[in-house]
């Protein structure tokens, strides 16, 4: 018995409709996180020199731009449209950019742990991980516009079908570089715990005890953009193996995951810089039955 082609039709044009609504939906999340930080971005950019970190922060938040612009102008325009095609290139490309920058911010964490407990070897492996995943994320465009297309659009334009798990694979190298990052965080602050075991140094770390106010802020954003960031990769990583939902509704949820990852990483971004505002030095309290001091962290994040 056949399908009644009336319905597929129909179908294909509510789904149609709620990639544009989930499109402009993303774009707006995305504007209004950057209106809501812009007087914090100015106060960061214009208070010392640009470094590094900050051309980074900079870039990630125009190419977040790029992303939902180009996103929304795909999504809106007319099926197979000439428009349509260029802008699904750019925002492949944009999207590979993306990824990398947010977990090259979260990798300079690292740098704020002081020398004598920060492990060399945790450092190699942690900035291969991130290697590893601008990698896997650079090679996204290459695989959907490639030398043997499978669909050639109305203006010559060439595209493949979209796979499904060309997202997976790069979603597994930065769930697996976020995790391996976070670890080193936590085990290069609780090395100087004064607990005797590894498990109630961490709960230590964790609870924030014996910190410095800085120090209790880095630890507690890097926890919370960890589980944040974790968790909407995780759900994205289900539905991409859940064969019911279509290649079209993972393609546009991949783009919010992206947008959502980038929100995570400035916000935390400016809440240190701000932070470091009025701290010029990490401060780690330490209890010891003979002592009581505090080591001072002369290590900043954008250094």
């Amino acid at each position: 018995m056949s399908s009644d082609p009336s319905a597929e039709i129909l179908g294909l044009f509510f789904q149609r409709q709620a990639l544009s609504y989930l499109a402009i939906a993303t774009a707006s999340l995305l504007a209004f996180d950057i209106l809501l930080g812009l007087f914090q971005d100015i106060r960061i950019l214009s208070k010392h020199t640009l470094k590094l970190a900050d051309l980074v922060y900079i870039l990630s938040r125009l190419v977040a731009l790029g992303v939902a612009s180009t996103n929304g102008i795909f999504s809106i325009s007319p099926i197979n449209s000439c428009i349509q095609q260029p802008a699904l290139l750019a925002m492949g490309i944009f999207s590979a950019i993306l990824i990398p920058c947010n977990s090259w911010l979260f990798l300079l964490r690292i740098r704020a742990i002081p020398p004598q407990f920060r492990s060399k070897t945790t450092v190699v492996i942690c900035t291969i991980l991130w290697l590893s995943t601008f990698t896997s994320f650079l090679a996204l465009p290459a695989f959907t516009f490639s030398s043997q297309p499978t669909h050639e659009g109305r203006c010559g334009f060439k595209i493949n079908a979209f796979n499904r798990w060309l997202v997976f694979t790069p979603y597994v190298t930065l769930i697996v570089f976020d995790t391996t990052t976070m670890i080193a965080i936590l085990a290069g602050f609780a090395m100087h715990s004064p607990d005797s075991s590894w498990i109630p140094k961490i709960k230590s770390v964790i609870s924030i005890k014996h910190m410095g106010h800085l120090s209790g802020v880095f630890v507690r954003s890097g926890l919370i953009y960890y589980l944040a960031t974790i968790g909407i990769h995780l759900s994205l990583l289900v539905i991409v193996s859940s064969f019911t939902v279509p290649s079209s509704i993972i393609g546009e949820l991949s783009v919010l995951v992206s947008i959502f990852h980038n929100i995570m990483t400035c916000r935390v971004f400016r809440l240190l810089k701000l932070e470091a505002f009025h701290r010029s030095s990490f401060s780690l309290r330490v209890t010891h039955p003979i002592a009581t001091g505090t080591i001072v962290f002369q290590h900043s994040l954008d250094e």
